[in-house]
């Protein structure tokens, strides 16, 4: 009996964090429906170190790029949603991000109508969040499927 009540913390953190993981998805997935899909000509990349706030060193991948809006021109260096957290410990992984993305080629870009100037290229980032969900499934499951076979034995 003492094994199942030490697995309930567990079967309540898989639990959080497959609700977290939901709920960052679908705020995603409701900020990507105000956006409108458009053409977008790369016009630079490269990688910026940071500074954290507290020290430390971050980098981020810059990928600029200009596309037009309802007859107007605008210009983002963003690649991720604003609301999306960028950066990496180390500068490898912001250049595999940067190396997607070649001087004067042509991709899609989402751009908010209401603010034209706000845009980005990837919203497949927002595959974390589900990732992220279905570990806490996956720990719910296995502590529960763990609970049972204790109390069957």
């Amino acid at each position: 009996m003492i094994e199942v009540l030490l697995g309930f913390p567990f079967a309540l953190v898989g639990l959080w964090l497959a609700y977290a993981g939901i709920q960052d998805y679908r705020s995603q997935r409701a900020m990507l429906a105000g956006r409108r899909r458009v053409t977008a000509q790369i016009t630079d990349t490269g990688v910026e170190e940071r500074q954290h706030d507290g020290g430390g060193t971050y980098f981020v991948p810059v990928v600029s790029y200009r596309y037009e809006l309802d007859g107007e021109t605008y210009e983002s260096d963003r690649v991720l949603p604003p609301e999306a957290r960028t950066g990496y410990p180390y500068s490898d992984p912001a250049w595999d991000v940067v190396s997607r993305y070649e001087d004067e080629t042509t991709v899609a870009a989402y751009v908010d109508p209401a603010a034209p100037s706000v845009a980005f290229l990837e919203p497949d980032g927002m595959r974390r969040p589900l990732l992220f969900a279905g570990f806490g499934v996956a720990l719910t499951v296995l502590t529960g499927l763990y609970a049972i076979a204790l109390a069957l034995a």
